[in-house]
């Protein structure tokens, strides 16, 4: 594959899990030790990281470097989102760690509570 079809593949994947994650480009730089300017480049199809630093990227991200890398259909994996989101959030991981523990009629008064609040 040619470097700039690489280029313009990875800013979109990069971009599209950087969203689904919550992230920023200002996550992204610090996150990674590089320069505001390089994460930038990254984002907008300018320059592609170096292998160790993609390796990081899809580490962080929780996903594949085949994420990143190639053209493909974003897998729609609530687990994934889930569970991206109790290692990124602590107070997310906090209620889920509570909610584990709870008695079945409790978790039922729980799943009662959450549905009237999304409403």
């Amino acid at each position: 594959m040619e470097q700039e079809g690489l280029k313009n593949i990875f800013s979109k994947n990069l971009n599209y899990w950087l969203e689904r994650r919550g992230k920023s480009q200002a996550d992204l730089y610090k996150k990674m030790g590089v320069s505001s300017a390089t994460a930038s480049d990254w984002c907008n199809s300018k320059k592609i990281p170096r292998t160790d630093k993609l390796v990081d990227i899809a580490n962080w991200l929780m996903v594949e470097l085949s994420d990143l890398l190639y053209e493909k259909s974003p897998p729609d994996d609530q687990m994934n989102d889930l569970l991206y989101r109790i290692k990124d959030d602590n107070d997310f991981k906090e209620l889920i760690l509570k909610i584990h523990t709870l008695r079945k009629q409790d978790l039922l008064k729980v799943i009662d509570y959450v549905c009237l609040l999304t409403k």
